[in-house]
């Protein structure tokens, strides 16, 4: 709220100005990871002003989209040059190409004059002209410069001068020349800003058949994550499983749990539905974490299942037995647990932003357990009839 309100101010002073906004934290991520942008469409193609042009059409059309800032196109123009080149009084006194360039370095880069050593090291001493109070170019063609056979003369005697428009800086990936068009988030989560432009991209951008377009970003880092978190989210219900089947025996009852625990799951999604949060990487690990604690709570009303049925209780008896003995851990458990997690779904404090979709996730899972664990899992128990062998 705060970066829109200085958008909008700065951009009523100083209309045409770039604005970039950023936070430390998501900015320095992004550094490491080398995605310094949360959006970044990349434009590949050989012809470079047709990637330009399409870069373009696309910045355009991203920038309309609501809860998009600071769009960027990805031309990056250098600015003119002045290019320097030997005049026939130049010549006619000796002065080359590979000369010209020897008397301009100084005026402009400075000389080295040595080094400073302090404490632990040495700092570099450059000697440089003053700052011009005028145009630079004219003021660099004034200089004085020295001549091999003795006197000196202005540079622009020497010299024949023309300005060439900047040239546009060339970016590659993969070898492959690319325009990249970023843009921030302003008001909107990450997945659904991204899903908005690739519709409107593909709706109303025409692209060359040689030009192709990549989704890059901290989108495509998220979409990387979530794959691995999915990898971990499969071979954590499979370990589970692998351990149920150890501990029972019975394929039918480690089903339950399994069916029990990713039921659990409805919680997740309902509970950040209803704040209003995203399912991000947060929000992800809270539902790996909800998979293994409904799992472990599980385990218990299956073995005071297997208790009841051991003592001759018929199937009935057994699950509902099993169901009064676990009322009041469950109930325990999943109070404990959501009171615990209160201060961060309820936001209170500073940083408790980037907890919250995993608390709110843990805690709707939590809550929907509940009557999973006590009316759902022993309901499933009554058909296994396994033995308690």
């Amino acid at each position: 709220a705060i970066a829109d309100g200085l958008r909008e101010r700065i951009a009523a002073v100083a209309p045409g100005v770039d604005i970039e906004f950023g936070q430390l934290v998501e900015d320095v991520i992004g550094d490491l990871t080398t995605l310094p942008e949360p959006i970044e469409v990349r434009v590949f193609g050989e012809d470079r002003e047709l990637a330009r042009r399409t870069a373009r059409d696309a910045a355009a059309l991203i920038e309309r989209i609501p809860g998009i800032a600071d769009v960027r196109d990805g031309i990056v123009v250098s600015g003119p040059n002045l290019l320097l080149a030997p005049s026939e009084r130049g010549s006619r006194l000796g002065v080359d190409a590979a000369g010209l360039e020897a008397l301009v370095a100084p005026a402009v880069g400075g000389i080295e004059a040595g080094q400073v050593p302090r404490t632990a090291r040495v700092w570099p001493v450059r000697v440089v002209l003053p700052s011009p109070r005028r145009d630079r170019a004219t003021s660099l063609l004034e200089t004085a410069v020295p001549l091999a056979g003795g006197g000196g003369a202005a540079l622009g005697d020497l010299a024949s001068t023309r300005v060439v428009p900047g040239d546009i800086e060339i970016l590659r990936d993969d070898q492959r020349s690319m325009v990249s068009v970023t843009a921030r988030l302003s008001g909107r989560d990450l997945g659904g800003a991204v899903t908005a432009i690739q519709s409107r991209l593909r709706d109303s951008l025409t692209v060359a058949p040689d030009v192709r377009l990549e989704y890059a970003g901290q989108w495509a880092e998220q979409q990387s994550s979530f794959s691995g978190l999915s990898l971990v989210l499969v071979l954590a219900t499979c370990s589970v499983a692998l351990i149920l089947l150890a501990a029972f025996r019975s394929w039918a009852q480690t089903l339950a749990v399994l069916a029990t625990a990713l039921c659990s799951l409805a919680g997740v999604f309902l509970a950040l539905r209803l704040s209003g949060e995203s399912f991000n990487l947060s929000s992800f690990v809270g539902a790996i974490m909800v998979v293994g604690i409904v799992a472990e709570n599980a385990v218990f009303v299956v073995a005071a299942h297997r208790r009841n049925l051991a003592q001759g209780l018929d199937p009935d008896q057994a699950a509902a037995g099993a169901a009064a003995r676990r009322v009041r851990p469950v109930l325990m458990t999943t109070l404990a647990g959501i009171a615990a997690l209160l201060p961060l779904v309820m936001g209170w404090g500073g940083g408790t932003a980037l907890l919250r979709p995993l608390a709110l996730a843990v805690a709707g899972g939590f809550a929907v357990s509940a009557p999973l664990l006590l009316a759902v899992l022993p309901s499933l128990l009554r058909w296994t009839r396994a033995g308690s062998s």
